[in-house]
């Protein structure tokens, strides 16, 4: 049996390359099961770019099986004490408890 290894990563911004793996992932779940993800992702490096103080904070955090993205959740904050979690994760991948892990 081949030994695989797991990574949780929180980050307190995503860059480009992080919204890439996003993205691509994205697509794989769209696919396979034909839903709509308010993932946010255009409005969070926005504000990233623009602003100072939400650098400080950890709003992502990303699942990855041998350097491949396989679970993403992410926190956007609207203001206020108002959060709204999105995540997906890839299709092989569910029913793993990736999730527990990340929270």
């Amino acid at each position: 049996m081949k030994e695989v290894n797991h990574i949780i990563t929180m980050k307190q911004y995503i860059g480009e390359k992080e919204c890439k793996e996003i993205n691509e992932l994205q697509e794989i779940v769209i696919l396979n099961d034909n839903v709509n993800l308010k993932l946010e992702l255009d409005f969070k490096l926005e504000i990233q770019n623009n602003s100072e103080g939400s650098k400080k904070k950890i709003n992502e955090f990303l699942y990855y099986v041998d350097d491949v993205l396989v679970a993403y959740l992410g926190i956007s904050c609207f203001g206020g004490n108002i959060a709204e979690l999105n995540g997906m994760t890839h299709p092989e991948w569910r029913r793993k408890g990736i999730f527990k892990k990340t929270l």
